[in-house]
Formats: structure tokens, C-alpha cells, sequence
């Protein structure tokens, strides 16, 4: 394992490295994405303080000019994965993934920039733009799932939220309340007519597609705040197991339209 990770920071860092098989040089600039999500997830809420190290945030002006923007992002996402506990949905929380330098770099900002300066305010912008996105995507995203053979995708998160998107237009089109903590995971039925989520309170909850357009209700009344019902404390493996019975009883209810028109014939 030391060995898989060192060398998954290598490709991170851009030291300069080669390919055991034939000794030819590695782009980092394809390897860093995959090696930094690698990381987040082989550490995944272990809160190493050694890997925050490893995929810290630049802090100087030679690091921004180095590390691409949309490096700093993954990185960002991947030590949130690691320091899991510590993510909390608040505009403070947000602020506090941006270091110093590049705050005071942004603030610092004019209208009047000369040719020697421009070079380090487009640094400052572009990574005070990724953090703020990796922050968002860290504190929200959970899970997302496209509806069979359609354009539209439901998201969930942190924000308690279920959201039904059009993936072609980037519109959102429907948002769900009801659950009362994190929403972790979901599952959508072959025919997309009913959606299940599990809750960071392992509770399971299903909401069934009504006649009009883009809208789900859920299949039974909301509990009361703090009124929940527990359904075992592996959520995602229930919900797994779920996705499982639905596409049984798709393929059983297929199978019985067959054998009807059959007979019928």
C-alpha cells in the first residue's frame, strides 16, 4: 500500500517520473486527476493529516503558476473526502477552503493592472474560482443518477435536497424536500416512475412520480422532525440490494406481458 500511495503522490506532484514498463516519461498532466481522487478515496474519511499535507492547497505565488486551476479543484475535492467530518454546508466553511494568499491576491485586485501584474491576478482569479467550485461540489454532490435513456438526473446531498436536472439544457427543474439530514445515496427504477434515497440517519425514503410533469411525491406522509424510521445501519448496501429487486420485478413483469400475449396468440 506505501508504495501505491507514494507513488500516486508522485504523479500528483510532478516530480519527474517514468514508465516502469519501458522508461518513458509520464504526463502528469493526465496522471494528477485520477491519482488525486485515488488518494481522497483509498483515505476516505480518515482524516490523515499526512495526506492533507501531501494535497494541500498551494500557498505562494510559484505554486499558483505551477498547479493548473482545475488541479487545485481536485484537490480541494479530495481533501474533503479525507477531512469528511469537517465539511459543513455554511459560506464560512467555504471561505475557509481559500488560503490567505489568494484572498488578500483577490482583494487586491484593480481596475488598472499593469503587463507584470496581469499573469499573477489571472492566477489569483483562476484558483479562487476552482477552490470555491471543489468547495461546492465537495459540500453538496453525494450521488447522482440519469434516469434510463433520458437527458434528466437527479442529485442529492448534503443540503437535505433531492434535485431533478435537464442535463442538456443545465436547468434545474424540480427540487425535493423532506428528508432531515444528509442524503447519501439514491436509486431510480428502470421506468423512472419512483426514485429511493438513503439518509445519513439510515432512513429510507421513496417518492413515486405523479401525473404531471417532472413532479414526485413522496409514497408516504412525512414524518415529524426527529421522527424517522430506522432501516438498518448499512444503507448503502440496502439500497444496492433495492436497485436489485427493481430491475427483478422489471424483468419479471416483462416476462409476464410475453407469456399473456403468448397465450393470447
Amino acid at each position: 500500500m506505501d508504495t501505491l500511495v507514494g507513488r500516486l503522490c508522485q504523479y500528483v506532484h510532478g516530480k519527474e517520473i517514468h514508465n516502469v514498463m519501458d522508461g518513458t516519461p509520464i504526463n502528469v498532466d493526465v496522471t494528477a486527476p485520477g491519482a488525486i481522487i485515488a488518494l481522497g478515496l483509498i483515505f476516505l474519511k480518515t482524516e490523515s493529516e499526512v495526506m492533507m499535507s501531501r494535497l494541500s492547497i498551494p500557498h505562494t505565488h510559484f505554486d499558483l503558476q505551477y498547479v493548473r486551476p482545475d488541479l487545485i479543484m481536485l484537490r480541494v475535492i479530495g481533501l474533503n473526502l479525507i477531512m469528511w467530518s469537517r465539511v459543513h454546508p455554511s459560506n464560512d466553511w467555504i471561505q475557509s477552503q481559500i488560503p490567505e494568499i489568494i484572498k488578500n491576491g483577490v482583494k487586491g485586485l484593480s481596475d488598472e493592472v499593469g503587463d507584470d501584474d496581469e499573469m499573477d491576478a489571472e492566477a489569483f482569479v483562476q484558483a479562487y474560482v476552482h477552490i470555491v467550485a471543489g468547495a461546492c461540489i465537495s459540500l453538496y454532490v453525494m450521488a447522482m443518477q440519469f434516469v434510463r435513456n433520458t437527458h434528466y438526473v437527479f442529485s442529492v446531498g448534503k443540503d437535505r435536497l433531492i434535485k431533478y436536472w435537464d442535463a442538456d439544457k443545465f436547468e434545474l427543474l424540480l427540487t425535493l424536500e423532506g428528508h432531515h439530514v444528509e442524503v447519501w445515496c439514491l436509486s431510480i427504477s428502470n421506468r423512472g416512475d419512483f426514485i429511493v434515497l438513503g439518509s445519513h440517519d439510515c432512513s429510507i425514503r421513496r417518492w413515486d412520480r405523479a401525473e404531471e410533469p417532472f413532479l414526485y411525491a413522496p409514497k408516504e406522509k412525512l414524518p415529524e422532525e426527529g421522527a424517522v424510521a430506522l432501516a438498518g445501519k448499512k444503507t448503502q448496501e440496502i439500497l444496492s440490494a433495492t436497485d436489485s429487486i427493481i430491475d427483478a420485478l422489471d424483468i419479471a413483469e416483462d416476462e409476464l406481458k410475453r407469456i399473456t400475449e403468448h397465450a393470447m396468440h
